[in-house]
């Protein structure tokens, strides 16, 4: 009885020595998985930092650039305004906002004698289209090109205006681009000393004649 009773306590032991040795494997092996993923989720709180101070950064020079960009842009549009309205202090300020990663300009007018003014109730279509063709060369000039096509671009100014319109080339014309223009007014190239002003005419056969003025 004696034997058989050690014999059973033997293989009490040995049972619960084969669980421990199990369970001390899985602690280990689980200990080490735990530190594995401890050092997987520190590198990735680490590179989550750097992301968020990446995209930080990038941001406030995303806002730089399109503020420096718009400053360029109002001051081209201001310059322009001036040499056309002289006396009038007109003056465009751009707000802007991102939308679907699209820049949206809103001008905003003021001028001596009015805080705020709309643009379409300012000095006709002319206002406008100087603001306009003023921003195209400004964004033209800052990717390098330097040979700007202009269609009709000062069709709502009278002949008078045109001859303002011509300071405002030759300003543009000093700062070494070349002008392509299409008007219906040569008057506007009377002062520039270096333009070349082409006409064409249609017949009634539909063909087309280019001569240039001598």
């Amino acid at each position: 009885m004696t034997f058989i009773s050690y014999l059973n306590r033997f293989n009490t032991l040995s049972k619960a020595y084969n669980t421990l040795s199990k369970e001390n494997y899985l602690y280990e092996t689980t200990k080490e998985t735990i530190e594995r993923y401890n050092l997987k989720l520190n590198k990735i709180n680490t590179l989550q930092y750097f992301l968020k101070r990446a995209k930080q950064i990038v941001a406030k020079s995303e806002k730089e650039w399109r503020d420096a960009i718009t400053q360029l842009l109002e001051a081209e549009i201001n310059k322009n305004l001036a040499i056309i309205f002289p006396f009038d202090n007109y003056r465009i300020s751009l707000d802007y906002e991102v939308v679907r990663n699209k820049i949206h300009l809103k001008p905003r007018i003021s001028s001596k004698d009015f805080e705020k003014i709309k643009i379409n109730k300012s000095q006709g279509r002319l206002l406008t289209q100087i603001a306009s063709a003023s921003a195209v060369i400004a964004i033209m000039k800052l990717q390098g090109i330097s040979t700007i096509y202009i269609d009709e671009a000062f069709s709502g100014s009278s002949k008078e205006n045109l001859e303002k319109v011509g300071g405002m080339v030759a300003e543009i014309l000093s700062e070494g681009i070349n002008l392509i223009m299409i008007v219906q007014h040569s008057v506007i190239a009377s002062n520039l000393p270096d333009a070349h002003i082409y006409y064409f005419n249609r017949s009634t056969s539909n063909e087309t004649t280019i001569t240039e003025e001598c």
